[in-house]
């Protein structure tokens, strides 16, 4: 009986990088299958049968049980559990990682790139960022995790996507977790 691979499905320019990021800092066996989206390959029934929703990043798990998973903080917190050594056992500190990973797809996420709330919303949480960072390497202190690949990501898209309508300087520290993280980001890309 064989037992499987692992396969994520991504593509350019998507959410999926932050999860092909992850998985080269893990070393982690997984094959990654970019599709092309101007083709509509995510929209095919062999596609469809993984994510029906036509969406990426979805991992599949191959083998005698297979079975999929979608939206790209669930496929980092279960790739973390499944490959992650230093992952925490301790239910507390997994319930800390997973609300940074849920702030970051969906309150930072939705406050940065949806256009009515990134003047209301996004100042006050990247005030709140910046003083967590005055006292933080990391989003759980010293060490970097999972939730680091998330909310850097996510970070570091608002730099890239909004630099005339988002101004990062007054936020010093949350600039220097920015760069710490892309430290990380080059590191597995070598």
């Amino acid at each position: 009986m064989s037992a499987g691979k692992t396969v994520l499905y991504s593509a350019p320019n998507s959410r999926g990088g932050m999860v092909e990021w992850y998985l080269r800092l893990l070393k982690a066996p997984v094959d990654v299958v970019n599709l092309d989206m101007s083709k509509g390959e995510h929209k095919s029934p062999d596609f469809l049968r993984v994510n029906p929703f036509g969406k990426v990043p979805a991992l599949q798990e191959t083998g005698p049980e297979p079975w999929s998973l979608s939206e790209s903080g669930a496929i980092l917190l279960y790739l973390a559990e499944k490959y992650d050594p230093t992952f925490p056992k301790d239910l507390r500190k997994k319930a800390e990682i997973t609300q940074w990973v849920l702030f970051a797809n969906s309150t930072l996420a939705t406050a940065a790139f949806t256009e009515s709330l990134r003047e209301k919303q996004l100042p006050g949480l990247l005030a709140a960022l910046d003083q967590h960072f005055a006292k933080h390497s990391f989003a759980l202190g010293g060490e970097f995790s999972v939730a680091d690949v998330a909310l850097g990501t996510y970070l570091s898209y608002i730099t890239m996507f909004f630099p005339d309508k988002v101004d990062m300087k007054p936020y010093s520290h949350l600039n220097g977790y920015v760069e710490r993280v892309k430290e990380r980001q080059a590191m597995a890309k070598a």
